[in-house]
């Protein structure tokens, strides 16, 4: 459903796999998208992926910042319903993000049950989605969209300084 948001409006059927290839790139066999429909409208998804940029360079989740592409995303935390009551101890952290904001790739989500310490959604699940991003961006070899963000608290990973 996030990727609707962000891809321009339409809900693709889930799928994990997009093609086999053999170990000399060669694809071996093909699984094409199946597209349910279009669920919102382009101008909505684009006015929501810039509401949600705002939330990563100004926002909870600045800490999913990366190097070299923009991300947007919203942070979540939650209070656990434990024996019919909500939990000022146990909580849900989580992070969805996406990258880059102008043509989006790729969306990742993480979700962490009932963390010790901190239990915000951008203190805990946000770098480390910043950080599979980055590793998402470079290894499909994503176009940089911005300058360094040298100096500025991200989740960092792999494609910085290439």
């Amino acid at each position: 459903a996030y990727s609707a948001v962000v891809n321009g409006g339409v809900l693709n059927r889930p799928q994990i796999v997009e093609r086999i290839e053999d170990r000399r790139g060669r694809v071996v066999q093909e699984f094409p998208r199946a597209q349910v429909g279009r669920v919102f409208s382009r101008k909505t998804c684009d006015t929501t992926r810039e509401i949600l940029k705002g939330v990563v360079e100004r926002g909870t989740g600045r800490r999913a910042r990366i190097d070299g592409w923009t991300v947007g995303g919203k942070t979540g935390t939650a209070r656990k319903l434990i024996g019919g009551r909500y939990s000022d101890k146990h909580h849900y952290a989580s992070f969805v993000g996406f990258a880059p904001v102008e043509f989006p790739r790729a969306v990742a989500l993480i979700s962490v049950d009932d963390p010790k310490g901190a239990y915000y959604g951008g203190t805990v699940a946000a770098p480390s989605v910043g950080r599979l991003l980055s590793r998402t961006m470079a290894s499909m070899d994503v176009p940089r969209s911005e300058p360094s963000l040298a100096g500025v608290p991200r989740g960092g990973g792999a494609g910085r300084g290439r």
